[in-house]
């Protein structure tokens, strides 16, 4: 029985290491075939964020062709012009995250090629973070707004659950430097996400929170929406108040 789950087990790893080679190879593919993200994307436009060098865009059509399948989201296909976001594990590009005019998300298939992986607003330093304060966010758009109003360097996790795996390797790997973890707020109290309390508990980080005041909408979460609804300034005191 130990041998019979062994080997299974060993199956299953050669099977995940195959689709993670497979998905880093199309991601590649993708990135090679696109182009500078322009400024009039739709969905940068709705953000009102401009885009940077590390984001792409490339049309749904030639990304299906490169992919073997049209990309989708909760099941909806995605059209048009797609954002490109390249997801970094390690020293390498693992998959991209795909956000289309509408906002849209999806992410290559590939089990794991995610995890602990993150996008950053520019190439990072090197050295390790001596006298440098890097923000650590949730999404593309929290993170580019956080980045424009401060100038700081930032870095999205692309999902809540993935934060606090990302934030420990940037700690790991800038150990001196200033972290600043960007908060999300539960639409429904209005509480910052736990997920970014732990991630700033866990890596000894500061924790930065969007103010909205007493009168909060709902649908306001994040520092994009502060940046939108405000301005840059509010953003910017929301780091420095972290």
């Amino acid at each position: 029985r130990k041998r019979i789950a062994a080997e299974r087990a060993a199956k299953e790893e050669a099977e995940i290491a195959r689709e993670r080679a497979d998905t880093a190879t199309k991601a590649a593919a993708i990135l090679k075939a696109a182009t500078e993200a322009k400024a009039d994307h739709p969905y940068l436009s709705r953000k009102r964020v401009s885009p940077v060098a590390t984001l792409r865009e490339i049309d749904a059509g030639a990304a299906a062709a490169i992919l073997g399948y049209p990309p989708k989201s909760g099941g909806d296909l995605m059209a048009g012009r797609l954002l490109v976001v390249p997801v970094k594990q390690g020293d390498g590009i693992s998959t991209l995250e795909l956000i289309d005019g509408d906002g849209r998300k999806t992410a290559l298939a590939g089990r794991g090629s995610k995890a602990g992986g993150y996008w950053a607003t520019e190439r990072l330093p090197d050295g390790d973070g001596v006298g440098i304060t890097l923000l650590v966010g949730e999404g593309m758009a929290t993170v580019l707004s956080a980045s424009a109003a401060t100038g700081h360097p930032a870095i999205a996790a692309l999902s809540s659950g993935n934060l606090a795996a990302v934030a420990k390797a940037i700690r790991e790997r800038y150990p001196a430097a200033a972290l600043v973890i960007l908060a999300d707020l539960v639409k429904a109290t209005g509480e910052p996400d736990h997920h970014a309390i732990e991630a700033a508990q866990a890596i000894g980080a500061k924790l930065a929170i969007p103010d909205f005041g007493t009168d909060r909408e709902p649908d306001m979460t994040d520092m994009n929406d502060l940046f939108a609804i405000a301005d840059a300034e509010a953003v910017a005191r929301a780091v420095t108040c972290a």
